[in-house]
């Protein structure tokens, strides 16, 4: 049994039923799992200490922010059959949040440009102060935003003069019908003073309407806690700079600017860069002058890191629950820090980006999980990743004159001038007159065979079946015989498949090349209408976001799993990354 009346119907603390100790245990062994996915890549994983989580003191009335859906009188989160569950009793959050919804919870005042009240997003600065964005849509599409947003100000002077002291400001927010988010538009200020100043750990930053913000003030200044006494312990830490990488309002980048020469943070969503430039200047004036903000994506921001500043010493990476871009590790791998500060809301997708961090050289000895959110399955982790020589690569077979390993995704196969190390350089260290005999391309896993290719073997004409996810439901198999493109030229070429399962809606396919073209399967299954998922240059903008954000697939869904000659087979395993997205996806182990 629980103290929140409105389970088990609201799903917002699933966990709250569990002793505070059993829930601990479970974000715990998650953690662990996570990360035990990928022992079979790099044997660091199996080293990893992963230590209790740091548990959180207060877990009643500690959100400090909380986002609603309004249906009428009912304001709360989406129950099982997508109704919205009322919960005016909710345990975790402020008292003066359940005020703000009491009063749109009763009648609303007519609003005269048709539009209505869909949902609240509620800010509160643990002293008692409040800003409440008011989200509304129009009724069939029928008013325009600035009518929409007259509306919300009338709103506004209501809950204003009904909680006065206690609500400082509102903003509002515009969504359309067909919103992903049910927050929609980035929130304008409509009354009072809607940016709230938050003491986060050892920093007061500034919080506008609509950024990122720790719903949990003790929680966040623990993990500000831990951040820098990983920062602070990086040799040369003194003299070199620090990069905060998805800043947000700067709790963590500024946290450590009196440890470093410099410190950049990097933030995409402008208002939280500018945000963050306010805060920095409530620092001491010495401090402040060594910080900068710069407003750009993170992947455009490590392209001039080494050019507009000295090389990051320190980089700290708190992305998204997707984790990180491929172009983002593309960048971070370029810019070569001597350390790497992840903070994961994500296990899975933190264990994805240590692997293929790992492949160039970062290990990782602890992880730090950190209980953010009590009640709930969410915990975040940090983990420290050190820069030191890239490890060897798994042989999966070895014979006279060449050798099979498995190349890791985000590698490349032979030496290239944006990256620091290949698995041909890998391979060398043994063998040190070998050849790539095929390649794959950087974003593809598995198989590749190197040798001598003077030498004859019949291992030379290997059948190689790589695995494919692709978009839609293709036929049971067949033959694509398209020409391709490749260097200015159209040159024949032969892929042939098997569908081996549909999953979701989509296909994965078993295929062989009987021609050897650049990116050849990528460009014929596009061709006939089913990209590959996740591949970024030839595939579906929409369906590659929405595996990215769901199942965390950063690169084409592609593997080279088995080589077939007439003396044997060689076969290597689903990379574990693409295991998580057919096990989200409903398939728990090929060939179900």
């Amino acid at each position: 049994m629980s103290d929140c009346p409105h389970r088990p119907e609201c799903p917002g603390c699933p966990l709250i039923e569990l002793p505070y100790a059993e829930q601990l245990r479970g974000k715990h062994q998650t953690t662990i799992a996570a990360l035990n996915a990928y022992r079979s890549t790099n044997p660091m994983f199996a080293d990893i200490k992963v230590h209790d989580p740091i548990p959180a003191k207060m877990r009643r009335r500690y959100r400090l922010r909380v986002k609603w859906v309004v249906d009428g009188s009912h304001i709360g989160l989406y129950g099982p059959q997508h109704h919205v569950v009322d919960t005016p009793d909710c345990v975790v959050v402020p008292e003066v949040a359940l005020r703000i919804a009491n009063v749109f919870r009763g009648q609303l005042p007519y609003l005269p440009n048709g539009s209505r009240l869909v949902a609240l997003d509620i800010r509160t600065d643990g002293q008692g102060n409040a800003v409440p964005t008011l989200i509304l849509e129009g009724v069939d599409g029928g008013a325009s935003h600035p009518d929409i947003r007259q509306d919300g100000a009338r709103l506004a002077r209501m809950v204003m003069s009904q909680l006065p002291g206690e609500v400082i400001g509102v903003a509002v927010g515009v969504r359309s019908g067909s919103a992903a988010t049910v927050l929609g538009e980035a929130p304008i200020p409509v009354l009072g003073t809607t940016e709230l100043s938050q003491q986060v750990g050892s920093v007061v930053v500034q919080s506008p309407a609509g950024v990122f913000t720790q719903v949990h003030a003790d929680q966040a200044a623990l993990l500000q806690k831990k951040i820098r006494e990983v920062v602070s312990t990086q040799p040369g830490i003194a003299g070199g700079s620090v990069v905060d990488l998805y800043a947000g309002t700067g709790a963590h980048g500024l946290a450590v600017s009196d440890i470093a020469e410099q410190t950049v943070l990097v933030e995409s969503y402008e208002p939280a860069a500018e945000a963050a430039w306010r805060s920095a200047q409530h620092l001491p004036r010495h401090l402040g002058d060594k910080v900068d903000v710069w407003a750009m994506p993170v992947e455009e921001a490590l392209t001039d890191l080494g050019t507009d500043t000295p090389r990051p010493w320190v980089v700290i990476a708190n992305p998204p629950r997707s984790g990180l871009s491929a172009d983002t590790l593309y960048g971070l791998i370029g810019s070569q820090p001597e350390r790497i500060v992840m903070v994961s809301c994500d296990p899975e997708t933190l264990a994805r980006d240590m692997a293929i961090l790992a492949g160039f050289g970062y290990r990782a000895a602890d992880a730090y999980p950190i209980d953010m959110i009590p009640e709930t399955p969410h915990i975040e982790t940090v983990v420290v990743l050190q820069a030191g020589s890239p490890p060897r690569l798994p042989i999966r077979y070895q014979g006279d004159h060449f050798v099979a390993v498995d190349k890791p995704p985000l590698l490349p196969t032979i030496p290239h001038s944006e990256w620091p190390w290949s698995a041909l350089e890998s391979v060398r260290r043994d063998f040190p007159d070998v050849q790539p005999l095929h390649r794959l391309d950087v974003g593809t896993s598995g198989l590749v065979l190197f040798g001598d290719p003077s030498r004859e073997n019949p291992i030379q004409s290997a059948q190689k079946t790589y695995l494919a996810l692709v978009k839609g439901i293709t036929h049971k198999g067949g033959n694509i015989t398209r020409p391709v493109w490749e260097n200015g030229r159209e040159w024949t070429a032969h892929t042939r498949y098997k569908r081996v399962d549909v999953i979701a809606g989509h296909s994965l396919v078993e295929v062989s090349l009987l021609t050897g073209r650049t990116h050849q399967i990528r460009k014929h299954f596009a061709i006939i209408g089913h990209p590959v998922l996740g591949d970024d240059r030839y595939g579906d903008p929409a369906t590659n976001r929405h595996f990215a954000m769901r199942s965390g697939l950063i690169r084409p869904f592609l593997h080279a799993a088995t080589l077939r000659w007439d003396g044997g087979e060689i076969t290597s395993p689903l990379w574990p990354d693409l295991q998580t997205t057919l096990t989200n996806l409903g398939m728990t182990k090929l060939g179900r």
